[in-house]
């Protein structure tokens, strides 16, 4: 018998993958990259990367199923598939931009960054904001040949130092002629008693000096009186000016010389204005109030940021309360407080619709900067407060940084920090709100459509840096609108305070019985609360008078401010401007 053997076993063949697996799989990375992503935002370096990474998919696949070697064919088709991907990568992270360069993204299309790809937008901030006068009509080059380097308390870098004396044609190595202390620092000198006379002084900001107040107020100025008439004599000129010292860095860490000398210009001058109510000067008095006027005139054409048109809007409300006090102690007659009105009238002016238009556009660019700054590795953002040196951009660390946010595309973080800007804008000249609870809810929303049209890098990690950014960089729009609505608020009540008082000495010390008896000779107009819409809330009192706005939140609450208990919010004026007696005056 012829013995049964079992043939060898054929081997099976290899199973060849499916085309569509493979374009499953291309579809997938490309989710992963952003692919869909690279199309609407026109980003043609990152499309010739996915088109010749899919090139190099391809042929890996053709490469495992040309050789009849498995090990053969996968090797080669593995070197070329890890090959061209490392590759491709180090072109991503070293040579391909990290963003398109188009309106969408970058808003502005010129100049180009010289450092680093991107949008120079520190120049373009600069040539818009420089009035472009002869140095000798900037008053700041007036306090830079008087003061030199101590009017910004030495915190400017050389560098920065250098940089301004050029604009002012001055040299680096000039010598002050004198010496000038703030209030505040002088002040700090104090003993703990003296420091607590002042400060109760000084917090009644509408009240001349105390008399235990006075000699410490006098010694200061024996020794700074001079420098304040400095200060009067820069406002006098065309232009009070200096340039924003970025030095490179991001642009929101720019020194704002503006800001730092003139609100603290504004602080001194007040201090000598009530100094000069509590010895009768009147005039010199109101001489300096002018001068605050004038400084936040000057302060204005130079408001490029929202911190910058907080300040502004803090000069102007220290000017309003010097004027009110000045007015209050002196002996003028109707027609000369209606003449004061007048003088002051040119001043009383809230930010336009352009001037707003401007700062939100710079707070635009400033958002547009840290996210180019970032998408390049030249901002670290881990750390929003510590910028890197140049010593640390060769580590590893920062290696990393860099490669990551290289290959994350911020251009959508752009895209999104326009639309939100976009809509900052049409909100606030339309006075709609929004919720914080509805744009968590809307953000969350776009969070994951992005993340599924757009995939993880070209759609997750953008939009956190975007959202992060714009948080961090834009302007909280609800604030500054109700800022701006408290300065219109302000300034309407320094309107009704002249006329009350112009109304008094018309009228035998008497205060009107109501607002409408100032109308036509004291106002033309009555205004309104502008957090109302309606008249302000008059109240006549033993002694004088009470007049409020109902404030942010709406609600009357009789007068009440934040420092009152119970605590309101309305936004008062009294006369007399102490706590009113509880017998009437003689």
């Amino acid at each position: 018998m012829e013995r049964m053997t079992t043939p060898p076993a054929e081997p099976k063949p290899r199973k060849k993958t499916k085309w569509y697996w493979h374009v499953v799989n291309s579809i997938l990375f490309l989710w992963m990259l952003g692919g869909v992503n690279v199309l609407l935002l026109q980003d043609i370096p990152l499309l010739l990367f996915l088109v010749v990474f899919i090139g190099l998919f391809c042929l890996s696949q053709w490469t495992i199923s040309r050789y009849k070697s498995r090990l053969i064919g996968t090797s080669i088709g593995l070197i070329f598939y890890f090959g061209g991907l490392a590759g491709m990568f180090a072109l991503l992270v070293f040579i391909i931009p990290p963003f398109a360069i188009s309106p969408q993204t970058t808003y502005l299309t010129e100049p180009r960054a010289k450092e680093f790809y991107g949008i120079d937008y520190q120049s373009v901030i600069e040539k818009e904001l420089d009035p472009g006068v002869p140095t000798q009509d900037n008053g700041f080059r007036l306090l830079f040949e008087t003061f030199g380097r101590s009017l910004c308390n030495d915190e400017l870098y050389d560098q920065q130092w250098d940089h301004l004396c050029r604009y002012f044609d001055l040299s680096s190595e000039l010598e002050p002629k004198f010496t000038f202390v703030t209030w505040q620092s002088y002040s700090e000198t104090f003993t703990s008693e003296e420091q607590e006379i002042v400060k109760t002084a000084y917090e009644q900001n509408n009240l001349p000096w105390s008399e235990e107040a006075m000699p410490l107020v006098r010694q200061w100025l024996d020794k700074n009186d001079a420098a304040l008439d400095v200060f009067v004599a820069a406002i006098q000129k065309p232009v009070l000016y200096a340039p924003p010292m970025f030095d490179g860095t991001l642009l929101i860490e720019g020194k704002l010389l503006n800001e730092l000398v003139c609100r603290g210009m504004a602080k001194d001058i007040q201090v000598r204005v009530h100094y000069r109510l509590s010895i009768g000067e009147i005039d010199g008095a109101w001489d300096d109030v002018l001068a605050m006027y004038r400084l936040r005139e000057h302060h204005r054409q130079s408001v490029w940021l929202l911190v910058s048109s907080l300040v502004n809007v803090g000069i102007a409300g220290m000017a309003n309360l010097s004027a009110e006090s000045v007015l209050l102690h002196s002996d003028w007659t109707t027609d000369e407080i209606l003449e004061k009105m007048a003088e002051i009238a040119p001043f009383l002016q809230p930010f336009s619709k352009e001037e707003i238009s401007k700062i939100l556009r710079y707070e635009r660019l400033a958002a547009l900067d840290s996210l180019t700054h970032i998408a390049n590795g030249t901002y670290d953002f881990t750390a929003w407060n510590s910028v890197q040196s140049p010593a640390d951009t060769n580590s590893w660390e920062q290696f990393k940084k860099k490669a990551t946010m290289r290959f994350a595309r911020l251009g959508i973080s752009m895209v999104k920090a326009n639309l939100y800007y976009d809509e900052a804008e049409q909100r606030y000249f339309r006075g709609d709100s929004m919720e914080n609870e509805e744009r968590k809810t809307r953000d969350i929303y776009e969070y994951l459509s992005l993340l599924a049209w757009y995939g993880y890098f070209g759609g997750a990690i953008p939009v956190m840096i975007g959202e992060i950014t714009t948080d961090l960089l834009g302007p909280a729009t609800e604030a500054w609108r109700t800022s701006q609505v408290r300065f219109q608020t302000d300034i309407s009540l320094n309107r009704l305070m002249f006329a009350l008082e112009a109304y008094r000495r018309d009228h035998a010390g008497n205060y009107p019985v109501a607002l409408e008896d100032l109308r036509e000779r004291y106002l033309a107009e009555i205004p309104l609360d502008p957090f109302s819409g309606e008249a302000f809330r008059y109240v006549l009192e033993e002694a004088g008078f009470l007049l409020y706005s109902v404030g942010p939140n709406g609600i009357d609450d009789e007068g009440r401010g934040y420092g009152d208990k119970p605590k309101g919010d309305d936004i008062r004026r009294r006369i007399p401007i102490a706590v009113p007696p509880t017998e009437p005056e003689a």
